[in-house]
């Protein structure tokens, strides 16, 4: 609520500019594409920037997921009796509650964008980063003295992936064939996701996805 309250505070002009930074933004998979273009339009910081998307890209997130229980009435209401402890009535609630409920009614790329985030994120677990270790590990015959005899290679492969809201990590270790094998599954999805955006562009679907 802390976000929400710094932009309650906001004059009629920012309100506008940050409604027209989402109403023209492109559908995006990732908050920090919402960032520089807030940081240019209200000449703030990057991490203010980054707070105001998260928190208002969450903000439509739950307003979309209760869309069948609750109006954007009673969703407004909610969000303003949060606020209203730390802000006494005044004029800046009718500038609020105007902005957010302009804001919840964007439709095109903010409803593209929240609803690709469900779809995208509703697994039991989403990978956030990887990466592989390479390992030289020496072969020393019986005599730990003598020079080893050989050598083997070893990629430790390490997934950085959440679970629910938790951050974990996963290791698994890969000789030279598992890499190779690794790598042709990997291009093998990329031959078919080619293949899907192909199809989706002949259906005349957006296909939201990063950018790589």
């Amino acid at each position: 609520m802390a976000t929400l309250g710094k932009i309650f505070l906001y004059d009629q002009d920012r309100l506008d500019l940050l409604l027209v930074v989402f109403r023209d933004a492109k559908p995006s998979l990732f908050i920090n594409d919402f960032v520089s273009t807030i940081t240019e339009s209200l000449k703030t910081t990057s991490n203010e920037a980054e707070e105001i998307a998260r928190t208002l890209v969450s903000v439509y997130a739950s307003r979309v997921a209760l869309a069948q229980k609750i109006s954007i009435e009673e969703f407004l209401n909610n969000i303003c009796d949060a606020l209203s402890v730390n802000h006494p009535p005044g004029e800046n609630w009718n500038r609020f509650r105007k902005f957010i409920t302009d804001f919840l009614n964007l439709k095109g790329s903010m409803e593209l964008t929240s609803k690709s985030l469900s779809v995208l994120m509703a697994n039991e677990r989403n990978c956030i980063g990887s990466r592989i270790v390479t390992d030289f590990r020496p072969v020393f015959k019986e005599n730990p003295a003598d020079e080893p005899a050989g050598a083997v290679i070893v990629h430790s492969l390490k997934l950085d992936y959440r679970e629910g809201d938790q951050p974990k990590e996963f290791f698994i270790a890969l000789d030279s064939r598992d890499v190779h094998l690794l790598k042709q599954a990997v291009e093998r999805a990329l031959i078919k996701e080619a293949t899907l955006i192909a199809l989706a562009g002949k259906m005349n679907l957006s296909v939201v996805r990063p950018e790589v």
